[in-house]
């Protein structure tokens, strides 16, 4: 629970930094990450509460995830997209061989998946970061 409750101070926190900080890559990226959580949230809903097997329609939505991130990091000059893109492929894996009946431990599954999304909003929040830091950089630089 200590870890769940840490993972959305850190998702919650990073969305804001995004949307505060960030130029429009990083903004594009927190809604991406925001609309992936809710759509989650509703495929969620009245599916399996005690998360003994996996959601098909989860695994959607992290393909869908996976898709705007790649489409994101070809349309911005930003590495982070591709970093994001490149965390979701192992946590869609991770389900989809828990979807076919290759993996039957829960635990691996869950944690197969959340390993991946910490790592995600920590790419987000060091990008929003280094573009802020830049940013401030070349302000001090011109006046």
């Amino acid at each position: 629970m200590v870890l769940f409750l840490a993972f959305i101070a850190l998702f919650v926190g990073t969305l804001a930094f995004a949307v505060l900080f960030g130029d429009w890559p990083e903004r594009w990226g927190a809604a991406i990450f925001a609309a992936a959580w809710l759509l989650t949230q509703i495929g969620m809903a009245g599916f399996d509460a005690d998360n003994t097997q996996a959601n098909p329609y989860v695994a959607i939505v992290d393909l869908m995830l996976l898709v705007a991130l790649v489409v994101l990091a070809l349309r911005c000059d930003r590495y982070w997209p591709m970093w994001a893109a490149s965390f979701q492929i192992p946590s869609l894996i991770v389900t989809t061989l828990t979807l076919i009946g290759a993996n039957s431990d829960m635990r691996v599954y869950m944690n197969g998946t959340a390993v991946w999304a910490w790592l995600q909003m920590i790419a987000l929040a060091l990008a929003t970061w280094r573009y802020r830091r830049t940013k401030v950089k070349a302000a001090s630089i011109v006046l």
